[in-house]
């Protein structure tokens, strides 16, 4: 298997060839000096007899020195040419082609790849996942093919069941209350009486002037009326009335008693206190209104003097 040539960028041409050059310079400087030095042999040669110069140098002589010093400087300049020739390869760029690669290993599950991939010839493209240590993908174990597409999901055992579990509880919450809606609905109609009637005992110490509530059995209502001497004129002096006939309010409640002081009226004076009639001053023993229906029947109760209002459930 053959790789893509790469190109080798040229070393610039500075170091070694200084280097060379001043190696040269150091050759020539030592001929130099040597043959400034054989010039004194060459005087004392002419002034020696020629017994003495006819006698062979144990040293090797002059001229070779020179020829020595000529054949380095020959080989320099060769090995410079050489470098030269080098730089010039470098320069150009050096192609280097790796041929010597081992043999691919395919993996044992190449064939079974081969054969999902698709008519047109392009394989699907998968990942594959190798959890290992730490969570980490990198790790042996049980390997796992991830689509690189959009990756359905569906739901575990347990996900299923903590829905079970949970519609379980919120039915169990919900159905009972769904059939008790008409107690609701009775409750709320007990709330309303409690509230009007703490209405009117505020009002009564707000304006300083005496209030009293008229509850009709017969007609299931009740109104509020203003107090100004011993007989109540329901027809000019009423605050307002309820009808409790309203069945998309009140679902069928029904006023099935009222009692306070043996009449259906109760009365309070300009301190909000219960008092036995209209423009009277002896405080009121209380009494107690009953409100059914739905099969669910409360009282509500009225205390002396103070005229604190409390509910129970009959």
């Amino acid at each position: 298997m053959q790789s893509t040539p790469h190109q080798i960028a040229a070393p610039r041409r500075s170091g070694y060839q200084n280097a060379m050059l001043t190696a040269i310079a150091v050759l020539l400087a030592l001929g130099v000096i040597d043959r400034h030095a054989g010039s004194g042999d060459r005087v004392d040669r002419l002034t020696a007899p020629r017994a003495a110069l006819a006698q062979p140098q144990t040293d090797g002589g002059l001229a070779n020195k020179l020829d020595q010093n000529k054949q380095i400087i020959s080989q320099l300049q060769m090995l410079n040419g050489k470098l030269d020739r080098i730089e010039a390869k470098l320069s150009s760029g050096i192609s280097v082609k790796v041929t010597d690669m081992p043999p691919l290993k395919l993996p044992a599950d190449a064939k079974a790849r081969a054969a999902d991939a698709k008519p047109d010839g392009k394989a699907e493209p998968k990942v594959e996942v190798k959890p290992g240590k730490c969570g980490r993908g990198t790790g042996r174990g049980e390997s796992a093919m991830v689509h690189a597409g959009i990756r359905s999901r569906g739901y575990t055992l347990i996900e299923i069941l903590i829905v079970v579990v949970m519609l379980g509880i919120a039915s169990a919450l919900v159905i009972p209350s769904l059939g008790s809606t008409d107690a609701l609905r009775v409750q709320s109609t007990v709330r309303a009486i409690v509230a009007d009637i703490n209405f009117a005992q505020s009002d009564a110490l707000a304006r300083q002037q005496g209030r009293a509530m008229i509850f009709n059995t017969d007609t299931n209502s009740y109104s509020i009326v203003e107090v100004h001497d011993t007989t109540l004129h329901p027809d000019t002096d009423t605050v307002y009335s309820v009808s409790l006939n309203n069945e998309r309010k009140f679902h069928s409640s029904k006023l099935t008693a009222a009692s306070f002081d043996g009449t259906n009226t109760l009365v309070f004076d300009e301190l909000g206190g219960p008092v036995t009639g209209p423009g009277s001053s002896t405080p009121g023993n209380g009494g107690s209104i009953t409100v059914s229906g739905s099969g669910e029947s409360f009282v509500i109760n009225v205390e002396a003097y103070t005229g604190r209002v409390s509910v129970q459930r009959q």
